[in-house]
């Protein structure tokens, strides 16, 4: 009911008591606002709230009636992040002056964000009544027996018949004085005003998990889904802005993979038991999931696919056998070196050079952004490919007798795939390759991949089970690498 009903109800129930005699103490027992009742049962969540830097979205602590101005305990008047340490620090103010009655002048923050505890949310759940049933009624496979071939549910994939805890052991049944929970991760922007139309003018942004546990048909219940946050608008976090808020959850992730969180009291168990639990898939639309795992955003970068290495220039092969896949230790290895670089002009070259940049989503040690990205169905194929096949290639028209306005559109080859070269960028590159110095790889990163690619055609330089010159940059850099240092410093 919306809460002035219940404001109406509350009222009615008081004349009611109050026509049938009952004593004042009765009558004034009842409140007068639902929010009174609310907090009786402590139905709020338990959230801890942060200043939100309107800039660069770094975070720090607030308590509701800080004021950057007292003299006992000031809070932060403005950012203090640095992107790297050689960085200018960001020195956005965090407080904006608003006058109230008379000529007060009070402080309060520009921006701020709610981040809700997932231990405390977790907690509750746990306490309601046919939820550790319902938790344990997941299906899953036994070692030792066949894999169905049906698959109707996550659990019975490949990936999470294969997981395993800390100790290297399945992480799935568990012992069983110990509770095992897998989340997905969701992020979405959304007009907080309703607006329906594609092109939001203002937008939030919401984080939220889903307890994979459950029963599909309880997973996606307001009631069960654990609701991080919302980001503020007007506008959306760009790039990797974002990571201040996934820092939050992932802080809070890292404590269950190890050593667990024990809870004292359960609805089953009212000793208490202790909780594991891992992130598995992020279910986001592309741009979302890239931006939440650290990869190149644009869905037309040459860094395209988050499976494989297989670059926007050669999506017209159609071999799987031909895509490189990509290395998950490889992707750390990278996004380890963007983050600990010491000036921004080195990781615009690291990111450019491979695509990947930073996410808190890697301080979690068992995260493979490679199996644990999903792929966007809904918008991919049902919105775009199918879309595209019927409108474009087939043709199909309502508005026309029989479906059809026009003939079939034929599917024209691929124009040339090898553009103008810079003579000068390949003679560079050819006396680099001749002169095999010791960062001969990070010197092949700096060409443009049009001349790698020209390199490996001229040379017939292909990747180890390859019949075709494919790939990114990297994938690209490296084949030249290990051709020079197997072939040529052999001879």
């Amino acid at each position: 009911m919306p809460r002035r009903a219940l404001r109406t109800h509350l009222a009615g129930i008081r004349d009611v008591l109050r026509q049938q005699g009952a004593s004042q103490f009765t009558i004034s027992s009842i409140p007068k606002r639902p929010e009174s009742c609310r907090s009786w049962f402590n139905l709020d969540p338990i959230v801890h709230s942060f200043l939100c830097c309107p800039l660069c979205h770094c975070l720090y602590p607030y308590v509701p009636g800080d004021d950057p101005e007292s003299e006992i305990q000031p809070a932060v008047a403005r950012c203090t992040y640095q992107q790297t340490i050689t960085s200018s620090v960001c020195n956005t103010s965090l407080w904006k002056r608003r006058r109230i009655t008379g000529d007060k002048i009070v402080s309060e923050p520009i921006k701020t964000y709610l981040h809700q505890d997932l231990k405390h949310w977790l907690g509750r759940l746990l306490s309601r009544k046919g939820i550790e049933e319902h938790l344990a009624s997941r299906p899953y496979v036994d070692v030792g027996q066949a894999k169905p071939t049906i698959i109707d549910d996550i659990w019975l994939s490949d990936v999470f018949l294969n997981l395993k805890d800390r100790s290297g052991q399945p992480f799935y049944p568990g012992p069983s004085t110990e509770g095992r929970l897998v989340f997905s991760l969701s992020v979405d922007s959304f007009d907080p005003f309703g607006n329906k139309t594609a092109k939001q003018s203002v937008s939030s942004t919401g984080i939220w998990l889903v307890l994979l546990n459950l029963p599909w048909y309880l997973r996606y219940l307001p009631q069960n889904m654990y609701v991080a946050g919302i980001i503020p608008g007007p506008n959306k976090p760009s790039t990797d802005k974002i990571r201040h808020y996934l820092q939050l959850v992932v802080d809070d992730l890292k404590e269950f993979w190890d050593p667990g969180v024990f809870f004292s009291r359960t609805y089953i168990y009212p000793l208490g038991r202790l909780f594991l639990a891992l992130l598995i898939p992020v279910v986001c639309d592309m741009l979302a999931a890239r931006q939440v795992i650290g990869y190149a955003n644009a869905p037309t970068a040459h860094y395209f696919c988050t499976l494989c290495e297989l670059d926007i220039d050669d999506i017209h092969i159609l071999d799987q056998h031909e895509w490189p896949k990509k290395d998950p230790f490889h992707i750390r290895r990278i996004a380890t070196l963007w983050k600990d670089a010491k000036t921004e002009e080195d990781q615009k070259i690291i990111f450019e050079a491979f695509g990947w940049q930073w996410s808190p989503l890697f301080d979690l040690p068992y995260w493979n952004p490679t199996l644990y990205t999903i792929v966007d169905s809904m918008h991919a194929l049902d919105l775009n490919l199918f879309n595209n096949h019927c409108r474009v290639l087939f043709r199909i028209d309502l508005t026309h007798p029989g479906g059809s306005s026009l003939p079939p559109a034929g599917i024209s080859p691929r124009s040339g795939s090898r553009r103008t070269e810079d003579h000068r960028s390949l003679n560079r590159c050819k006396a680099l390759i001749e002169t095999n110095g010791e960062c001969l790889l990070y010197q092949l990163l700096e060409f443009q991949r049009r001349v790698l690619y020209t390199i490996c055609l001229d040379f017939n330089i292909l990747g180890q089970g390859h019949q075709l010159v494919v790939g990114t940059r990297w994938i690209l850099a490296w084949n030249i690498y290990i051709w020079v240092r197997v072939y040529i410093c052999a001879a």
